[in-house]
């Protein structure tokens, strides 16, 4: 079903049964989902890690539902991670360590996550239209870049700080 394409590591998983359930992610493992598409909330509690690993020629993986909880979640492969809910809820860690993430909604960041972009990371705006502002708790790495332009040139305003932490990107 909703869950067909991911590989389960030792932890557990609860959910979901329908778009609307929350899939939640226990202390004790990992989940790796590959170029997937998942519409129903997310819930990544602490100690536990979703890996989004959006491998080239297969696919992105898509989180289309809000994202909550304390936990990380880790963007790995060539193709990208777009984020569509309301993230405003997860205050764990996103790591990027290659390409993109993309924000197709405002509320598609988080003012409580930090956010750690390695080299080759990419996290850009996705939206059309002016007007657009995304909220990041902290920013920290060791490289890639914040991209403000969307397809038709719009720009977008990044609001860093959120969590109050001190941070070196």
């Amino acid at each position: 079903g909703l869950w067909s394409d991911a590989i389960w590591n030792p932890g557990s998983v609860a959910g979901p049964t329908a778009n609307t359930d929350t899939a939640t992610i226990n202390i004790g493992g990992n989940v790796t989902i590959n170029s997937l598409t998942i519409d129903s909330p997310v819930a990544i509690n602490s100690g536990a890690t979703l890996i989004a690993d959006a491998q080239v020629g297969v696919g992105n993986v898509t989180l289309g539902g809000n994202l909550t909880g304390s936990g990380t979640l880790t963007k790995t492969g060539g193709w990208s991670l777009l984020l569509s809910g309301d993230n405003s809820g997860f205050s764990g860690t996103i790591n990027a360590d290659v390409s993109n993430i993309l924000f197709t909604a405002d509320s598609a960041g988080s003012a409580a996550a930090d956010w750690v972009l390695s080299s080759g990371a990419n996290v850009v705006n996705n939206m059309t239209g002016a007007g657009h502002t995304i909220k990041l708790g902290s920013l920290a790495g060791t490289g890639g870049y914040l991209g403000g332009g969307n397809a038709s040139g719009a720009a977008v305003t990044f609001e860093i700080g959120g969590n109050g932490k001190s941070t070196t990107f």
